[in-house]
């Protein structure tokens, strides 16, 4: 006789053309459900059938079953295993709650959730696959699995309830569908959380608190291909991060204000960094360096140096900002974008831009205070807006045959600059490209340029008729040529002069024009001429005699509104 198989052990109930297991009494260690009962195919199993049988290890389920009822395993504190049929749709809630034992449960396509208590309190439960089936997983479904390592969530999971994981080990590893929308209660219970991606998957979480972090290669047979927005943002005690070995991206803000993160290595399978990814990687201390405000990045401590892949696409805004310590960059392939602001306020010493970059964004040097060389490459078409702005110790720079544009503060504040030739195919600078130049002395324009020329010191915009800058370098006085309307902004700033005359033909004067300027004497002819903001801003303007119409005069020293 086969264990289980007595007659007297079974309790049915036929329902219509099928027939229900209502009660098991036997505690054999392996129980064999029949499939058929008076010719009745079991298609179900009854609410508390198994209930407390504290002595069967395994039981074999019909393959006609449909259906498991609530409670039906609950307490069996042996049962290490338990395989559901392919026909199954429902399972019961707290139907396996409190299998101590169980090891291994095999969920088939078709079960339409995961109740509520499902599988709470299966202590050795280390694993756990929920088909694409299942659109819900209900609230304490696994809570108090204290051996569950991994998790794989379906596509169709779009919910899952309060308490699901709570309670569940250290380690616990989710893989979530793409569409399931994340919240905190399952970042509390779980130490990581995957997004499915495609073929690979998302890091979307982490709890872990290492110094020495070494990231999966792959989960549940899959690649880990991405680690997402801010995972192990301001992650202060991360030293040394080992990353995924088929990485291709990673996402906005992802390590953020690590300050003590030392040592990284890409992959040479990296694609994309995103947004802020490690903006902040590295902190500031000790004495100060000799540029005004810096700090010597020796005494510094975080990132010092990037290698990128030649794989690698494209690099996000502000991406490497504030890092304290980051003297080196350096690119291993062609054609990486660099969006605006990525390597500012780095003490980077010498940056190569990647071959067959065509334009130089928006303030991706700025603030670069120790870049002393800078290798533009041919193909550069555009210096867009405060690029090198506040780069101090950068004295000469070769700017490209290809260049057409020149954006606004380009060059501002660059305090050490000394030498710039503004080549032929260059059509258009913009105001303050080259403000708080002071020791700017070598400003050369091709002589073939149709558009710009320098005359006596001033960079002029031939077809707008505007003096775009004055070399602060230059003493004395000066008076503005007669076809030039219009002095674009910060054009003396920080000027040496001691007099400057505007002739009448000038209608406009930009903001800040003489701003920080040692001028002390001012002539203006033209009674209807316009000034922008902060015309004498920074000034000792009481000590600056002005030669002006009474209303020019009321706007330079702040009596009227500016026009």
């Amino acid at each position: 006789m086969l264990f289980g198989r007595n007659k007297e052990a079974f309790r049915f109930e036929v329902q219509g053309d099928e027939a229900v297991l209502t009660r098991c009494s036997s505690r054999d260690a392996h129980i064999e459900i029949p499939d058929t009962h008076d010719g009745k195919p079991v298609t179900a199993i009854g609410d508390n059938a198994f209930y407390d049988n504290g002595k069967m290890e395994s039981v074999s389920l019909p393959a006609t079953l449909k259906k498991i009822g609530m409670n039906a395993f609950r307490g069996c504190d042996s049962l290490k295993e338990a395989v559901l049929p392919a026909l199954v749709t429902s399972i019961g809630e707290y139907s396996f709650a409190g299998c101590k034992e169980l090891e291994r449960i095999a969920l088939p396509d078709g079960i339409a959730e995961i109740p509520s208590g499902a599988f709470s309190k299966c202590r050795r439960l280390a694993s756990v696959t929920v088909p694409n089936s299942v659109s819900s997983v209900g609230s304490e479904a696994f809570a108090g699995c204290q051996a569950l390592g991994s998790v794989l969530l379906g596509s169709g999971v779009k919910s899952v309830g309060e308490d699901a994981f709570k309670g569940c080990s250290g380690h616990l590893c989710l893989v979530m569908p793409e569409s399931l929308p994340m919240d905190e209660e399952l970042q509390q219970h779980c130490d990581r959380i995957y997004r499915r991606l495609g073929d690979g998957l998302l890091l979307a979480a982490y709890a872990g608190h290492e110094t020495q972090l070494v990231l999966d290669d792959e989960v549940l047979g899959m690649p880990v291909t991405a680690i997402g927005e801010k995972v192990f943002a301001m992650f202060a005690y991360l030293e040394s991060v080992t990353l995924p070995k088929n990485l291709s991206s990673i996402g906005d803000y992802a390590f953020a204000g690590c300050s003590g993160l030392e040592n990284i290595v890409f992959p040479d399978t990296l694609e994309e960094i995103g947004k802020g990814a490690f903006s902040g990687c590295g902190q500031r201390e000790g004495r100060p360096g000799q540029l005004s405000g810096g700090y010597d990045p020796a005494s510094c401590f975080g990132l010092r140096s990037v290698r990128l892949p030649a794989s690698l696409r494209s690099v996000g805004e502000n991406a490497f900002m504030g890092c304290a310590a980051l003297t080196d960059v350096e690119f291993g392939g062609e054609g990486t974008y660099l969006a605006p602001g990525c390597f500012s306020m780095c003490p980077i010493r010498e940056f190569r831009f990647p071959r067959r970059t065509a334009e130089i964004q928006t303030s991706v040097l700025r603030g670069c205070a120790y870049l002393e060389n800078v290798d533009i490459p041919e193909g550069v078409d555009s210096i867009w807006e405060r690029a090198f702005e506040g780069c101090m110790s950068l004295k000469t720079l070769r700017l490209p045959e290809s260049l057409e544009l020149i954006g606004e503060g380009a060059f501002s504040n660059a305090l050490s600059l000394e030498s710039i030739v503004i080549p032929a195919k260059v059509r258009s600078i913009a105001d303050e490209a080259f403000a708080f130049t002071p020791n700017l002395t070598d400003l050369t324009v091709a002589p073939d340029n149709a558009r710009f020329e320098l005359r006596d010191g001033a960079l002029i915009d031939r077809e707008e008729k505007r003096l775009i800058c004055f070399l602060s370098c230059r003493e004395g006085s000066y008076t503005v040529p007669a076809d030039i309307e219009t002095i674009g902004a910060l054009a003396f700033s920080a000027s040496r002069l001691s007099e400057l005359t505007l002739p009448a033909a000038i209608m406009r004067v930009g903001d800040w024009a003489f701003r920080a300027s040692q001028i002390r004497k001012l002539t203006v002819e033209n009674e209807k001429i316009s000034f922008g903001a902060g015309a004498l801003l920074d000034t000792d303007a009481e000590d600056i005699e002005i030669n002006a119409p009474e209303a020019v005069r009321k706007q330079l020293l702040g009596d009227e509104e500016t026009a």
